[in-house]
């Protein structure tokens, strides 16, 4: 009994080792601090353009504006990332991002706010993004050693899932308390934070230039991936997962009014809940996995997550509603953090930032699709039918992929 305890205190202790890499500590608190700002500022401006215009549809262009223009320039942002100091990038980009943030600010403090510069910031917001994610992405191998990089992967999602719960909640309380303008700064202060983490980090070797152009490079990132078979189901898992598990999230009103028949508040738990499952798939892989899990449990992870979907439906009550959702929620991160790691130790250093940047297009475009095709769905044959039918294909071509040829090296 005393060596099983001794053992869960080492797996513990083991789960924050990145932490113990001074300069991915100074990346994790830096970038928790601007993730939760970046969350504040998101609820000023949802707030704000509701509230100057009365449109669900402006909140719409608003969202939009910013995704599509980060989706759309990832592969660029990728060969940047591949091409320039990683370190010296970000700083950059991210005192891009102080600058739009401090414009919002000023705008609000003098009253002269308009909505089309909340659009403006956001879609600018959005190109910056794009050149930032690759980049912060491939650096991760470099600030804690191969070995410590599937904890460091959960740990940065553990970070992104904190400041989903921590910047709202402090974004509601500033922007009702003390005003948009103060949410605004408190942005532009937060992206500074991650700045001055960049200016102390300082093990960021350089990158092998190839000679290629522009152009060459980014067709090289492409065809670098083609020709990996593994590399190429993996990232197609990403895309695959994040389209059939949209309804999770998407359709939860409908499935909350429609199959539990509760009311927002009921929504709001759902919602929590999947949040919570996150943060314990989070933990837990950086408690206990350390590199060494089998392939089959990303696919079985997958199966399960199939059937957590499909069984969703047939939850009469909402307390065995919210423990399906809190396992759905530790089964997509929990997957997302292994293939992300997978990914990420496979693929050469030289070809970090192009790769991340294909995985980040899968993910972010896979999910919107897959709430678009959902709510067709259940609005075509209803909420019932969208959820099991998305979770069964999620079985479905897990299963089937197991039987693609894969080769591991061009």
């Amino acid at each position: 009994m005393t060596e099983n305890n001794e053992q869960r205190r080492h797996h513990w202790k083991d789960g924050w080792a990145s932490l113990s890499h001074r300069d991915f500590r100074l990346l994790w608190f830096g970038t928790l601090i601007s993730n939760a700002g970046s969350w504040m500022q998101k609820v000023a401006t949802s707030w704000l353009v509701y509230q100057l215009t009365g449109s669900q549809l402006l909140l719409g262009v608003d969202a939009f504006a910013s995704g599509i223009s980060t989706v759309l320039l990832l592969p660029l942002g990728g060969v940047i990332a591949d091409r320039l100091d990683r370190r010296k990038l970000l700083i950059w980009t991210n005192i891009i991002s102080t600058l739009l943030a401090g414009v919002l600010a000023v705008l609000a403090a003098t009253g002269t706010l308009a909505v089309w510069h909340i659009i403006t910031v956001s879609a600018l917001s959005g190109i910056v993004q794009a050149a930032m994610v690759p980049a912060s992405t491939s650096l991760l191998p470099s600030l804690v050693g191969e070995a410590d990089v599937p904890n460091a992967i959960a740990l940065n999602s553990l970070q992104f899932n904190l400041s989903r719960v921590l910047g709202p909640a402090v974004g509601g309380f500033v922007l009702v308390k003390f005003g948009a303008p103060w949410s605004f700064t408190l942005n532009a202060a937060s992206f500074l934070v991650l700045v001055f983490a960049f200016v102390l980090i300082r093990t960021v070797p350089a990158i092998p230039q190839n000679g290629l152009s522009f152009g060459h490079a980014l067709a090289d990132g492409v065809r670098f991936t083609k020709h990996r078979g593994d590399l190429s189901m993996l990232l197609a898992l990403v895309t695959v997962t994040a389209f059939l598990a949209a309804p999770v999230v998407s359709l939860m009103p409908a499935f909350v009014k429609e199959v539990l028949g509760r009311d927002a508040s009921s929504y709001s738990m759902m919602l929590s809940s999947f949040g919570v499952g996150a943060v314990i798939a989070s933990l837990l892989i950086a408690a206990l996995d350390r590199g060494r899990r089998p392939k089959w449990i990303t696919w079985l992870s997958l199966i399960l997550l199939g059937c957590v979907e499909a069984a969703l439906v047939a939850s009469g009550s909402i307390v065995f509603a919210v423990l399906l959702v809190a396992i759905a929620g530790m089964l997509f991160v929990g997957t997302m953090i292994r293939l992300g790691t997978t990914i990420l130790q496979t693929t050469p250093d030289a070809y970090r930032g192009r790769v991340s940047s294909l995985q980040q297009v899968g993910f972010r475009l896979g999910q919107p699709l897959g709430a678009l095709a959902a709510g067709w769905l259940g609005t075509m044959f209803g909420v019932r039918t969208a959820f099991v039918g998305f979770g069964l294909m999620l079985i479905a071509v897990t299963l089937a992929s197991r039987f693609v040829p894969q080769k591991a090296s061009a």
